[in-house]
Parts: C-alpha cells; sequence; structure tokens
C-alpha cells in the first residue's frame, strides 16, 4: 500500500535524512484525513482540534503546521512536534505529540514515542516521589556526586520547624562547627529587595524570621525543603549580614564551599525576582490533553498532547533570557557549577541536574553529566594530572641525578686511572679527555628540563578557565562592582592547580589568560566598554562591560606542540619562556584575594 502524500505514514522519505519533516495546510490534513483514511493524519487531526483553545479555531486561523521527529538517539530523542503557524502575526504554537503507552510496548508509530506526564506541580504527590527518588538513587549510586568531606554547615542557616497547627518557625542560626545535610538557595534578587538581614535586625532575625514577610521564594524553597525532610536552608540575603561589609565579603568568598556541600541546591530558574516565587499557586493546572480517537482508526494506544515545554538545550537569546532568567544571572553561574545537585523550578516542570545526569519530569531532556558535572570533571581529572606530573617530575629528577651519580663515578675512575697510566708511564703522552660523557650529560639535562616544562603545563584548567570567562562575561549583575566577587568561588575551588590569581588572570598561564579580545572595536562606556569606575586592570577582562573571547586558535594547541623547527612552535615556545618575565602586582580591596581589587601593575 502506498505512503500518504502528506505524512509518509510518519517514516522519512529517505533514511539517510537526519530528521522527519513535512509541513501541511488545513486543507491538505483535512483531506488526507477524511478522504483518503490516513491514520496517521487523523491522530495528528485530532491533536491539533482537541488543543484548539477560544483563542484560535485550526480551520480559521492555522495557515500552516510543520510537523517534525529528530532522529532517535541513544537517550534523547524526541517524539512528534507540531509548530502551528497562524495567518496573524501571533507566536507560533508548538504542541507535543506523544504517547502514554509504557516503555517497551510494541507501537504503530515510531515518531510518537512515549513520555511521562509531569505532576502539575512541584509540591503534588507525584513531583514530591520524583524528587526523592532521583536524589536516593544519587546519593546512593553517583560516585562523584557524594561529597568525600563531611558536611560542615555554613557560618549561618537558616533553621525550619513547622508547628503542630501547619504554621512554619524560621530563624537564623549560628551553628559553629556543626555537621548536618542542608539544602541552598539559587534566585533572582529583583529590585524589591524588603527581607534582608542587616546589623539592626541581627539578633531579632535569631529569635525569628516572620512568615509574612518573606518573600513567596523565600516561602517556596522552605516549604519545599522541608517536603524532602531537610530542616536546613542557606539563603544568601538572610544569611550574610547584607550592610557589613567585612561580613559580606569574608561569607561571599565561601561561596564555593556553601554550594559544593549542600545536599541539594533549590533553584528559582523560572523567577525574575524574590516576590515570583519559585513555583505557581495553582496546584491543579492541566498538563496534557489525552486524545480521543476516533472509531475509525485501528490503533487504539493511549495518544496524548500538550504544549511543547521549553529547555535551556534549545533556547537562545531573549528566549532563554524570558524563559530561565535565572540562567542569565552571573551570581548564579558558580552557584550552578559548584552544586552537586540542582533542582530547578522552571514555568511548567522540575529539572533536575546533578553532577552525573540532568532530566526533566517530562522526559525530553535526558542526557549523562551536566555543566556542574563538566566543571567536577576538569578539576577533578586536572587534579590527577598534578599528582601524576608531581610523580614524573620525581622520577625524573632521581633519572637525571642518577645520570650525574653515574657521571660523578666514571669521572672518579677515569681520574684514577690516568693517574695509575702516569706513574707507569710518565713520557707516556695524556689521553685526550672524553668529552662524550659531557655531552650526553648535558643533553639529558636538557631534554629532562624540556619534559618537566612540557607536563608542567595544566592545559585543560587554562582552556576550561577560558571558556568559562566567556560564559561568564555575557551574563548579568545588578552591582558591576561584582564582577570579582562573583566567579570567586569558582577561582577559590582551583586555586591549588592555577597558581597566584591576578584580578581574573592566573600567575601559571599568564601569557595565554592575556589574550581576551572584545567582538568589536566600537565599545564606550555605554556600549559594552571599559567601566566608568575602577574594578579591574585594563589588561584584564574583568574591566570591559561586554562579552569576551580567547584567541584559541593560539591558547588551545599550545600544549600539544612538538619539539620540531616549526616557526609556530618557536614562537608559542618563546611565548612560554616570556611568561616568566611578566611580574604581576595586585592591591586587594578586602581581604578576598579573588575578590574586588584597588589597583593591579602588570610589568614585562
Amino acid at each position: 500500500m502506498a505512503h500518504c502524500q502528506v505524512c509518509n505514514d510518519l517514516e522519512k522519505r529517505d533514511e539517510l535524512e537526519p530528521r522527519l519533516a513535512f509541513d501541511f495546510t488545513p486543507t491538505e490534513i483535512l483531506r488526507s484525513a477524511f478522504e483518503q483514511g490516513c491514520e496517521s493524519c487523523i491522530i495528528i487531526l485530532e491533536s491539533l482540534r482537541q488543543s484548539e483553545t477560544a483563542d484560535w479555531s485550526f480551520r480559521q486561523d492555522v495557515r500552516l503546521v510543520c510537523a517534525r521527529c529528530c532522529e532517535q538517539k541513544e537517550k534523547n530523542c524526541d517524539s512528534l512536534f507540531l509548530d502551528v503557524f497562524f495567518i496573524d502575526d501571533r507566536q507560533k504554537l508548538e504542541l507535543e505529540v506523544y504517547s502514554l503507552q509504557p516503555h517497551g510496548e510494541s507501537f504503530t508509530w515510531r515518531a510518537i514515542l512515549p513520555r511521562p506526564s509531569i505532576s502539575g506541580h512541584p509540591l503534588s504527590p507525584g513531583a514530591l516521589a520524583w524528587v526523592r527518588s532521583l536524589l536516593g538513587e544519587c546519593t546512593a549510586q553517583h560516585g562523584s556526586c557524594t561529597n568525600s568531606k563531611s558536611r560542615r554547615l555554613p557560618k549561618r542557616v537558616l533553621s525550619l520547624r513547622q508547628t503542630n497547627d501547619g504554621l512554619y518557625n524560621v530563624k537564623l542560626i549560628e551553628p559553629t562547627g556543626k555537621y548536618a545535610p542542608y539544602a541552598a538557595l539559587s534566585h533572582c534578587w529583583g529590585n524589591e529587595r524588603t527581607c534582608l538581614t542587616l546589623r539592626s535586625n541581627f539578633e531579632d532575625q535569631k529569635q525569628d524570621i516572620s512568615w509574612s514577610t518573606m518573600p513567596k521564594t523565600f516561602r517556596d524553597a522552605i516549604v519545599f525543603a522541608m517536603q524532602l525532610d531537610i530542616s536546613l536552608l542557606w539563603i544568601d540575603s538572610l544569611c550574610i549580614i547584607q550592610d557589613d561589609p567585612t561580613d559580606w565579603e569574608i561569607e561571599s568568598s565561601k561561596m564555593a564551599d556553601v554550594y559544593q556541600y549542600a545536599t541539594l541546591t533549590l533553584a528559582a530558574t523560572a523567577s525574575t525576582s524574590d516576590s515570583a516565587g519559585c513555583f505557581s499557586e495553582d496546584e491543579n493546572r492541566p498538563n496534557y490533553i489525552e486524545i480521543i480517537t476516533p472509531e475509525n482508526v485501528a490503533d487504539t494506544s493511549r495518544i496524548a498532547v500538550r504544549q511543547a515545554l521549553k529547555h535551556w538545550n534549545v533556547s537562545v537569546g531573549n528566549d532563554m533570557l524570558s524563559d530561565f532568567p535565572l540562567l542569565s544571572r552571573a551570581w548564579a553561574f558558580q552557584e550552578r557549577l559548584l552544586a552537586p545537585r540542582v533542582l530547578h523550578f522552571c514555568a511548567s516542570e522540575l529539572v533536575w541536574e546533578c553532577r552525573e545526569l540532568t532530566i526533566c519530569e517530562c522526559g525530553a531532556l535526558v542526557q549523562e553529566g551536566s555543566p556542574c558535572g563538566m566543571y567536577f570533571n576538569v578539576v577533578k581529572s586536572s587534579e590527577d594530572e598534578a599528582k601524576h606530573q608531581a610523580l614524573d617530575r620525581q622520577g625524573e629528577l632521581d633519572f637525571s641525578l642518577a645520570l650525574q651519580l653515574q657521571r660523578l663515578e666514571e669521572l672518579e675512575e677515569a681520574a684514577v686511572n690516568i693517574e695509575r697510566a702516569q706513574d707507569e708511564d710518565e713520557n707516556r703522552e695524556e689521553p685526550e679527555k672524553d668529552h662524550g660523557v659531557g655531552v650526553d650529560e648535558q643533553n639529558t639535562e636538557e631534554l629532562v628540563q624540556e619534559h618537566l616544562e612540557r607536563v608542567g603545563l595544566d592545559v585543560t584548567p587554562v582552556q576550561h578557565f577560558h571558556r568559562l570567562v566567556e560564559q561568564y562575561s555575557r551574563l548579568r549583575l545588578t552591582k558591576q562592582s561584582d564582577r570579582l566577587p562573583a566567579l570567586s568561588g569558582l577561582c577559590e575551588r582551583v586555586q591549588h592547580l592555577r597558581g597566584d590569581y591576578w584580578a581574573g588572570l592566573w600567575s601559571k598561564s599568564i601569557a595565554f589568560d592575556l589574550m581576551w579580545r572584545v567582538n568589536t572595536l566600537n565599545l564606550d562606556a555605554n556600549n559594552g566598554g571599559r567601566a566608568l569606575e575602577y574594578r579591574a586592570p585594563s589588561w584584564s577582562w574583568a574591566a570591559i562591560e561586554s562579552p569576551v573571547n580567547y584567541w584559541h586558535d593560539i591558547t588551545d594547541d599550545y600544549s600539544s606542540i612538538e619539539p620540531t623547527k616549526d616557526s609556530e612552535f618557536q614562537s608559542r615556545r618563546a611565548l612560554l619562556y616570556q611568561s616568566g618575565s611578566i611580574k604581576v602586582s595586585v592591591e586587594l580591596a578586602g581581604q578576598n584575594p579573588f575578590g574586588e581589587v584597588n589597583s593591579a601593575i602588570l610589568t614585562v
């Protein structure tokens, strides 16, 4: 039987094509469904008709529909998506058609895949069970997500307790030296900052923080944490004294520990401010429609349609900013990378990220690893490499020392032989000195030194840090003076690998860290140019308001060069040697070595 001319029975017309894709008008799909009797077109038509609202009608308002289904991969595979374009200029509607059949059961259409139905609300039994299951699996089975160190509590945390009448009691405590599981909140502050710990209310906050004074984001995080049996919560605006510069500087510099030792980080990813909340108050919002198939459709499998959920792996530009505003904030950048587990509260679903897994409720986003996992693996592999380098250095030095000792023994033996020969025959010519061993010794020392220089280049963290800076420089800050402090947690985490930190650059790779650039030369103070108020030296990327990039064709390759006569190699080699002549002095604004600076001088 010939395939349908409209949908090709939901099969690719050519197996070499990367995805199934076709488009149709309302007239074409109606004719195919009713006149030709194509069951695939009937399913598509019913998905569209049953998704109608009071705002639109499929027959009257739709101009074109594009159907697509990407090639199935190991874990990330799309079900059937319908992009609905309207006659007027309203935004397109994206629908997802999926199966309610359990995974593994036979199904007629390969393009319509099984998907879980989302819970509808984070506090629903289904959502809480989903999170508890992932948290339990992660803590029990994910080696990279489980901290080997005990979780010493931050200097201050919020103590959470629910009374018998269902009310919540919250107060600020200082659990010096104690160990316990706790959660941390990652959030956009917004413009209304009404709930802060200040010097004037610090003692009162330790007695009680009024529930009515806390913004919705804080209340949502508290309620959710307690549903997971977590009774301690860290929120920056309440756990740091905001009008005490010394306390703020010290405690903000400890964020690396706060987030990397938290049992779970709750991220208000879809909220633009603390007043917006982590999630909606509506606990019964519909999230899908089960399609009622006509009697003439032979396949009785359960099929559903829903408005497609948005995911940040495919969102760009303004969509990313509007759908996931937290991910555009600079402070949240390091919080996400440092935390071993992050639960994102998105507009329509929850998304779980840990170092070994990323998964969303709807099932469209499933992948091994995450940004925090990539960061952890880079740091861990760099630490392992540093240990190997130390062993290599010791081995090479031992080898060099052995050669030198052997040379001394040979020279002593040669001297004895010469003296003996002279005693035996004073008229005998003095034998020529054997320079061979000396030449070999010199060559060996050069080879050893060259090897030590080569294995000493911690390339992976250099490349990774450059990419972090490129991403970070595109993010938003309310206070531009936070340009360096908002990255301090990540820098503190890798200092033992990178050497001294100089206003956004590292001593071990200073020549390559200087190779940043802006994308345009037409920059001024009002258009992403250099900051009006001093916050970093001119040679640091942190002095610029605009995004920066690195010259990766140079910085990415300098570790893999081979000792040849190639001019490119020689220039890179020269650059490496020149790094040693660069001297830097930095005057810090406070006690945080990764924070604000008053001045800095670089001398070549």
